[in-house]
């Protein structure tokens, strides 16, 4: 417990996920590269880096985590943000069909 309250959040953590978030980009679109495999490449250079600016400790390997994991929830944020997007849109494009398909067989029974 008395480890736990020495880790402390670097103020310098929110550098790290620029070029996470860039390199997740440039992963995602790599069809070599899983999906699966993005956040675990992800995570190891997030500590890498975290370590690189921070030297060898507990707190570089929490703040490699914490910057990981940030990265994971905007892009998780991004990609839920455009998938609702597209099901709204979709949505739109099915009510505009139902409505002119009612209109047409309204229009067919009433000849």
């Amino acid at each position: 417990m008395d480890m736990l309250s020495e880790l402390a959040l670097d103020p310098q953590t929110h550098l790290i996920t620029v070029p996470l978030l860039i390199l997740v980009a440039m992963l995602r679109k790599t069809p070599a590269v899983p999906n699966w495999s993005v956040q675990w490449i992800i995570l190891i250079l997030a500590i890498t880096f975290a370590m690189l600016q921070n030297g060898i400790t507990m707190t570089a390997i929490y703040n490699g985590f914490i910057a990981a994991m940030s990265v994971t929830y905007i892009t998780r944020g991004v990609v839920n943000f455009k998938e609702e997007k597209k099901m709204n849109q979709l949505q739109c494009d099915c009510e505009k069909y139902k409505e002119l398909f009612d209109t047409l067989i309204n229009e067919h029974n009433d000849e």
